[in-house]
This record gives C-alpha cells, sequence and structure tokens, in this order.
C-alpha cells in the first residue's frame, strides 16, 4: 500500500494467505460444531443427511488410517454407501478425519 493509497487491504486476500496453515479456523470450528448438530438432529427424528456436510480439507481428512483408528469404526461412517454424515462426498472405509468418534458406534451396528 503507498501512502497515497486510501483502499483498505482486502481481507478475503488475508484470509487466502492464512490458509496456508495445516488447519484453517473457521471451518474446523464449523466441522466441530457439526457433531454436536448431528446428534441432536438424530435425536430428533431428523434424517442425517438434512444436516450440512463440511468439506474434506477442514477436518483434515486422509484416504489412510490414524493408528487403528478409521472410518470404518466411526459412528458417523455409512457402511451401505460409503459416505460420513458430516463430511462430503465418499470416503474410504480406511480413511480418517479430525471428527472420528467411536462413542456409540456398538449401538449402532
Amino acid at each position: 500500500m503507498t501512502r497515497h493509497d486510501t483502499r483498505r487491504p482486502d481481507p478475503a486476500a488475508r484470509r487466502r494467505r492464512r490458509a496456508g496453515g495445516p488447519i484453517a479456523r473457521r471451518p474446523l470450528l464449523t466441522a466441530l460444531a457439526a457433531a454436536p448438530l448431528a446428534a441432536l438432529g438424530a435425536a430428533a427424528g431428523l434424517p442425517r443427511r438434512a444436516l450440512a456436510k463440511v468439506p474434506k480439507q477442514a477436518v483434515q481428512y486422509q484416504s489412510e488410517p490414524n493408528g487403528i483408528e478409521r472410518c470404518a469404526a466411526c459412528i458417523h461412517y455409512q457402511r451401505t454407501d460409503g459416505t460420513c454424515d458430516l463430511v462430503q462426498g465418499q470416503v474410504e472405509p480406511d480413511g480418517w478425519c479430525a471428527l472420528y468418534d467411536t462413542q456409540g458406534a456398538e449401538e449402532q451396528q
């Protein structure tokens, strides 16, 4: 910005520069907020797919397991069509993301 330039810096450009880190905060917070909402939706009898899903990149999705943690053992994984209740698109049964959760998985099987 020059001395005579009165324009403010583009906030979107600043966000794009910051997004180069390991994970952007806003998508992660959105993803973390989606997990309890999915549980509430299920308790209220809403279909699982009625809630918004988050992009894979926002939850650090990877197609390999994280140790013994993998999508097939997660409560959000849908075996029938290979999707997740919280993450957009198809996911690998041996994949993993930051929303991995096994709490109550025995009850859903």
